[in-house]
């Protein structure tokens, strides 16, 4: 829903020619230029074809989201709710075991955040994502695996999930299970701070 069509510039509505001089026009023009959906002659400008298989409200979209927007690569999302089974079989033939997020670049399939990210980086002009020095990259993966392998259960699952995301559908949270949470988040909290 929220992912029609990203450029690494302001959503561009497809159903319709942009009004001259207004911000989808602009963001047209640019996507032109970078050999987006809008580049005109395809011999002249090649398209991107990138593809962002996931679930709205998943974190791990989210980010290789980041990545994309960061490098401003155009890219397309393909919603897929790995919650809701039965989980088509064209998803499965891309990714296994059916989590999410899968990205496919002119063919290529990856699935996994960390190989995702890493391969947007490589694979893209722009801003690197990833410090050269060996110590700040290797730090980069000690975070990144902390926060999948101790902080994602405790902040998403239990804090964010009980603490927001209930009350704010008008469901009762569970209180036992915002403490435990709270108390494991804090555990995360300082280990990345140390």
């Amino acid at each position: 829903p929220d992912c029609a069509l990203k450029t690494g510039f302001p959503s561009v509505r497809l159903d319709r020619a942009p009004r001259i001089g207004s911000t989808r026009h602009l963001a047209a023009r640019a996507m032109a230029k970078l050999g987006g959906a809008h580049a005109g002659n395809p011999r002249k400008h090649p398209v991107v074809t990138v593809e962002l298989h996931g679930y709205h409200l998943s974190v791990y979209r989210r980010i290789a989201r980041l990545a994309l927007e960061e490098k401003r690569v155009p890219y397309t999302c393909v919603e897929i709710n790995p919650f809701q089974p039965p989980i088509p079989d064209s998803y499965l033939a891309l990714h296994p075991f059916g989590r999410v997020p899968t990205l496919v670049h002119d063919g290529f399939v990856l699935f996994e955040t960390v190989a995702i990210t890493a391969y947007i980086d490589d694979a893209f002009p722009g801003p690197a994502l990833r410090p050269e020095n060996p110590r700040a990259r290797a730090r980069m993966r000690q975070i990144i695996a902390v926060i999948d392998n101790y902080g994602y259960w405790p902040m998403v699952r239990q804090v964010y999930v009980h603490g927001v995301r209930r009350p704010g559908m008008g469901e009762a949270p569970d209180a036992g299970e915002l403490r435990q949470g709270l108390d494991a988040s804090a555990l995360v909290l300082a280990a990345l701070e140390a």
